[in-house]
């Protein structure tokens, strides 16, 4: 579904709930995020999750349909725009206090998304989505094509800090990444995101990575649907 006929269908939902505050959120929300990713910008912020508690359907039905199409949204924004994992301003600030300043490296970066928000941050991917899910991807800024080790090795011992968002959970090159960082006894930090033995990265990975979540990281960082990623420092 392009991004234009999904906000169309999010308006007719908010005049149906115009009384119902709870709907309104959450329609706003997505709005928010839709209308900022059509100008290739980040929404300012993510503080909502599009799901409804069983209290509020139970209260009102109504907002059964309403959930179903809010939960369109992360296909929406995986066709027409190429990305998989909503970052907002507020995060990417924080995230910039936390590594501070120094060369940073995107693995898997899809359309540079991140990257178009951090200077000095490389932006690499071996762009295989491509053609699958979005079949035009518009890259915010240049993405290196790039596999994850060839990054790695070209990069990886030059930068400061490492991010992986959303690696998928059909192959096992996250753990690769992680054992070629061991190997080479790299000291920055490795920043993931994704749901813990979930929809992200492979059962290896998680099983071997040691993991932390730092506050800082996480205040602003918002679930946004039934897949509850989170961000991980790994060592």
């Amino acid at each position: 579904m392009r991004s234009e006929d999904y906000l169309k269908k999010l308006t007719s939902y908010q005049i149906k709930m115009a009384n119902l505050q709870c709907g309104l959120e959450r329609i706003t929300q997505a709005r928010q995020i839709i209308e900022a990713y059509q100008r290739q910008q980040l929404p300012q912020e993510v503080k909502t999750k599009l799901l409804f508690s069983e209290e509020e359907l139970f209260n009102h039905p109504e907002l059964m349909a309403l959930e179903d199409e809010l939960l369109n949204l992360r296909q929406v924004v995986i066709e027409d725009f190429g990305i998989w994992h909503i970052f907002s301003q507020e995060w990417v600030a924080d995230l910039k206090e936390y590594v501070g300043p120094g060369l940073g490296l995107e693995l898997m970066a899809g359309n540079g998304v991140l990257s178009a928000s951090i200077s000095e941050l490389i932006a690499t991917d071996n762009l295989d989505w491509a053609g699958q899910d979005n079949e035009s991807p518009q890259a915010w800024q240049r993405v290196e094509q790039l596999d994850a080790i060839s990054a790695l090795e070209r990069y990886g011992l030059k930068a400061n800090y490492i991010i992986l968002a959303w690696a998928p959970d059909t192959s096992q090159i996250d753990w690769e990444v992680l054992n070629w960082l061991r190997t080479k006894h790299w000291s920055g930090k490795f920043i993931v995101i994704g749901e813990r033995n979930g929809a992200t990265n492979s059962s290896k990975f998680w099983q071997e990575a040691n993991l932390l979540k730092p506050r800082l990281l996480n205040r602003h960082h918002q679930a946004i649907d039934f897949i509850n990623d989170e961000v991980f420092l790994v060592k």
